[in-house]
């Protein structure tokens, strides 16, 4: 059974375009030398019009803004079967309260933004 592991590891390794196992996300040197694109200029805006797109009952949600705009990435850091997918952005922390289908308010939900050139590329919940 080893052997099959070792076996797929080679064979992944040297096919064209298969990631290096376990490369991990970047680090403080890949930060500082990757383009990011401008800060959002008004992060609140673009989330609040995400909110009317993606919420059943936007007018009832309410948002909180917990940071401000820092720099940040997302993506697949790599692995035996993935390969490395980094996109550099600004992300902004904020929580959302609103109603289910139900008419209930659901209570604060965690939400990051991930803005690259002013528009939302991503959301993590």
């Amino acid at each position: 059974m080893r052997r099959w592991g070792i076996l797929i590891t080679i064979l992944c390794m040297t096919m064209t375009g298969c990631a290096v196992p376990f490369q991990g996300g970047p680090n403080s040197e890949d930060m500082a030398r990757a383009y990011f694109g401008p800060a959002p200029e008004d992060p609140e805006a673009s989330i609040l019009d995400w909110m009317h797109e993606t919420l059943k009952d936007p007018f009832s949600a309410n948002l909180e803004i917990l940071a401000p705009p820092e720099k940040s990435w997302w993506g697949n850091p790599g692995g035996l079967l993935y390969a490395r997918d980094i996109h550099y952005c600004w992300m902004v922390k904020a929580r959302i309260n609103a109603k289910n289908s139900f008419g209930g308010y659901i209570g604060w939900k965690p939400y990051n933004f991930f803005f690259r050139d002013g528009k939302i590329e991503f959301v993590q919940e």
